[in-house]
C-alpha cells in the first residue's frame, strides 16, 4: 500500500513538474494563425517540435488565396478554391476549357489544356537561347521580376522570348506560400511559349518528388492547412487533377542540344549502369504509378545519390579529384553533350566547374545571377532581385497555454500523420 501511495506522489509531482515545463514552451503561428512549431525550453537552447504535422490552426485568419485546385471526378469537373478562410466548389462540365472565380476584390480566370502523358525530353537540336532557373519554391513574385528583366516575359505577362528555351530545372514546390500561384502561372506560360513558337521546360526535382509522392514535411504551413480544407494535399496533386497531371507528364532528365539538365546531378552509378534519357524517364514516369518503386529505380530516381538529390557536382574536394574528372568526361560521353547544368545544391555564385562542363546554378539569396546559355555557351547574367527564401514576415510567437485545446492538439496530434510520412519517405527515398 505505501508503495502505491508513493508511485502516485511521484506521478503527481512528475505531471506538475511536466506542466510547468511545457507552460514555459513558446507556440509558434503563421500570421493567419496556423501551428508551425512548439518551442519546448531545454536550458539556453529549445527542442522545437514540428506542429505542421497537426495541420492545425488557432482562430485562422488567412489573408491570401489558395488554390485553384482542378480535379475530374464522376464526369464532372471540379474546382476548388479557398479564399478569406472559406472553402468554395464549383462544378463544370467535364470538357471545359476555362474557369473563373472571385477572390481577392478580383476574378480570377485559369485555362484548361489538354495534358499530354509525357512531356519531350530529349532534343538532339536546340537553337537559339536558353534561359535557366530553379528551386523558386513557390516565390511567384521573384520568378516574373526574373523573366521581365531577361526579356522572356512582359509587363502584361505576355510570352516575348520569340522561339528559345526556359528551362526551369526543378523545385518550384515546398517551402513558400504560393506555390499553386506559381504552378497555375508556368502551366499557362508554357502555353503562351508554345503559341510563340517556344519552349517552357519543366525538369522534376526533389521537391517535386515529395509531394507527388506524398513527403508533406516541407509544405509551408498556411498553403498545407488551406489546401487540407479543401482535400488531402496528396490528391491536390494526383493524376486527377490538373496540375498533378501537368507535373507528372514532366521529365527528371532533359537535353536540348549540347546541355543536359538535371536537378541535383549524375553520380557515376548511372553511366556505369547505362542508363540514358529515355530510360530514365520512362523509370520516373512509371514509378509515379507504381505503390513500391523497385531498389534500381530507387537508386537512380529517389535516393541520396539519384539525379535529384546527388550534390557531389558542387563538392569542392571532388573538383581537385583526377578519378571525379575522369568520370564527367565519362558522363559526358555516354549523354553525348558539352556540358551539364544543375541546381538543388547552394553555391555562393554560379560558376562553371571541371573546366565550365557542369554549371553549379543554386545562388539562393547570395547573388543577383542567373545563367543563359546562346549557342551553347553559357554566360552570368545579373538578376534584378535576390531569390530569398520565403519568410512569414507576421509570424506570431507567445507562451503556450496549458488550458488552450489548440495549444495541446498542435503539440501532440497529427499522429498518422507522422507516421503515414515516414512510411512513404522510407518506401521511396531511404
Amino acid at each position: 500500500m505505501r508503495i502505491i501511495k508513493l508511485v502516485s506522489i511521484f506521478i503527481i509531482i512528475f505531471s506538475i513538474l511536466i506542466g510547468i515545463w511545457i507552460s514555459r514552451a513558446t507556440v509558434e503561428l503563421t500570421q493567419g494563425g496556423v501551428y508551425t512549431n512548439i518551442l519546448l525550453p531545454l536550458g539556453s537552447q529549445s527542442i522545437k517540435i514540428n506542429a505542421l504535422r497537426a495541420v492545425h490552426a488557432e482562430s485562422p485568419s488567412l489573408q491570401s488565396m489558395q488554390g485553384p485546385v482542378v480535379t475530374y471526378e464522376n464526369d464532372k469537373m471540379k474546382l476548388h478554391w479557398h479564399c478569406l478562410n472559406e472553402t468554395f466548389l464549383k462544378f463544370y462540365d467535364i470538357d471545359t476549357t476555362s474557369v473563373s472565380f472571385d477572390c481577392l476584390k478580383r476574378t480570377h480566370h485559369f485555362s484548361i489544356y489538354p495534358t499530354p502523358q509525357y512531356s519531350e525530353a530529349n532534343y538532339e537540336q536546340a537553337t537559339g537561347e536558353i534561359a535557366v532557373i530553379g528551386d523558386l519554391e513557390g516565390n511567384i513574385a521573384f520568378f516574373k521580376d526574373w523573366a521581365q528583366a531577361n526579356g522572356i516575359i512582359d509587363t502584361e505577362d505576355n510570352w516575348t522570348f520569340s522561339d528559345n528555351h526556359l528551362v526551369i530545372i526543378g523545385d518550384i514546390v515546398d517551402r513558400g506560400r504560393y506555390v499553386h500561384d506559381l504552378l497555375w502561372y508556368i502551366y499557362e506560360l508554357e502555353q503562351k511559349a508554345k503559341a510563340k513558337g517556344g519552349h517552357v521546360h519543366v525538369v522534376i526535382g526533389n521537391h517535386e518528388q515529395y509531394i507527388l509522392t506524398g513527403v508533406l514535411s516541407r509544405v509551408e504551413a498556411e498553403h498545407l492547412y488551406a489546401t487540407e480544407l479543401l482535400m488531402p494535399y496528396t490528391q491536390a496533386f494526383a493524376r486527377q487533377s490538373v496540375i498533378g497531371a501537368w507535373l507528372r507528364s514532366k521529365p527528371i532528365i532533359i537535353k536540348l542540344g549540347d546541355t543536359l539538365f538535371v536537378h541535383g546531378g549524375i553520380a557515376k552509378h548511372v553511366v556505369a549502369d547505362e542508363w540514358n534519357i529515355d530510360m530514365i524517364n520512362e523509370a520516373h514516369w512509371k514509378s509515379l504509378s507504381t505503390d513500391i518503386p523497385s531498389t534500381e529505380h530507387k537508386q537512380v530516381l529517389y535516393q541520396s545519390d539519384s539525379l535529384t538529390r546527388y550534390r557531389g557536382f558542387a563538392d569542392a574536394n571532388n573538383h581537385k579529384s583526377k578519378e571525379y574528372e575522369s568520370a564527367i568526361a565519362d558522363t559526358l560521353e555516354h549523354f553525348n553533350v558539352k556540358q551539364i547544368v544543375v541546381g538543388h545544391t547552394f553555391v555562393p555564385e554560379i560558376k562553371g566547374v571541371f573546366d565550365n562542363r557542369v554549371w553549379l546554378t543554386e545562388v539562393d539569396d547570395a547573388k543577383l545571377q542567373s545563367l543563359i546559355i546562346k549557342n551553347n555557351i553559357p554566360y552570368i547574367v545579373t538578376t534584378p532581385s535576390l531569390k530569398e527564401n520565403y519568410i512569414d514576415k507576421g509570424k506570431q510567437l507567445r507562451k503556450f497555454n496549458l488550458f488552450n485545446y489548440d495549444d495541446w492538439y498542435a503539440l501532440f496530434g497529427g499522429g498518422d500523420f507522422v507516421k503515414t510520412q515516414s512510411e512513404v519517405y522510407e518506401k521511396y527515398f531511404e
